[in-house]
């Protein structure tokens, strides 16, 4: 037997163990905090970034169109913005519902393109967009899994389309414009 004396309170030293189960805890918390700020960022960007432009409906397109027909004028000035695939600035000018002339970044296209841009030739554009984002496989060749999704934006007043926006899923031409100026010329 031994005669050494025990004492009897609890060794408080940490065993060999206890190191590493606390540096992985500590590790666990560390990779937690940086994943849940990763997912706070993740939500603030998506509602900042959130595009709040309506979708576009065949209802809400024959309202602005009868908007436009009632109450637009026949003569006019409209600047817009290009974004997607050929981003740029077009400026038209329409009198007595003809367009007298048009340019994009500062250069006049050929003649047969400057009716597209006009408020009428907008609608067109519109109206055929919708059509597309029914069925792109059929009306464009587009790879089965591909959709487009419209949004429009029409003014409240005189109901030109303000803004447009045609995002793809899949294969196909992104694009977007927005009215920078209008301006009802007498």
């Amino acid at each position: 037997m031994s005669d050494a004396p025990t004492d009897p309170t609890p060794n408080t030293t940490p065993d060999a163990t206890a190191g590493p189960a606390v540096r992985w805890r500590t590790l666990l918390l560390i990779v937690a905090g940086i994943l849940l700020l990763i997912y706070a960022v993740l939500l603030l960007a998506r509602w900042t970034l959130r595009d709040d432009t309506p979708l576009l409906t065949d209802d809400a397109l024959a309202k602005a169109e009868e908007r436009w027909q009632t109450s637009g004028p026949a003569s006019y000035d409209l600047e817009l913005e290009l974004g997607g695939a050929r981003p740029g600035i077009i400026h038209i000018e329409v009198r007595n519902h003809q367009v007298t002339n048009l340019t994009r970044d500062g250069k006049t296209p050929p003649k047969r393109t400057w009716y597209v841009w006009s408020v009428p030739g907008m609608f067109d554009t519109l109206t055929r967009s919708l059509e597309i984002a029914a069925d792109p496989a059929t009306e464009i060749d587009a790879t089965k899994d591909t959709r487009w999704i419209l949004r429009a934006r029409f003014d409240p007043k005189f109901g030109y389309p303000q803004s447009y926006r045609q995002i793809v899923v899949g294969t196909g031409p992104e694009v977007t414009w927005e009215v920078r100026h209008f301006e009802v010329i007498d």
